[in-house]
């Protein structure tokens, strides 16, 4: 962090080392081993010529606006972390009620 102070917390020092600009959260706050290339929220998107990856979970936290790095598919994923290889069960047909929702 600043190079004359202590660290008394080293692990939060290394989640912060290692968080990008544009994470929802600090790196290495999710599943043990998972990395942000295995999360559902690290998009592909297109920008004109060029292609970025980014953190949708970023996106919908900060009202819709996207986060200032490029994500490393291999950074220690955050709290967030959601598994894209499991999967959704679609149920079709369904009627609900927003004030039905936690």
């Amino acid at each position: 962090m600043t190079p004359n102070l202590t660290e008394p917390n080293k692990e939060l020092a290394e989640q912060v080392r290692n968080t990008i600009p544009g994470m929802a959260h600090w790196a290495g706050t999710g599943p043990k081993g998972s990395t942000c290339g295995t999360c559902k929220n690290l998009v592909d998107i297109q920008w004109g010529v060029g292609r970025t990856t980014r953190c949708q979970k970023y996106y919908s936290m900060m009202n819709k606006k996207w986060g200032p790095k490029k994500i490393d598919p291999q950074t220690p994923s955050c709290k967030y972390y959601e598994d894209k290889t499991k999967k959704i069960t679609v149920i079709k047909n369904a009627t609900w009620n927003s004030w039905d929702c936690p």
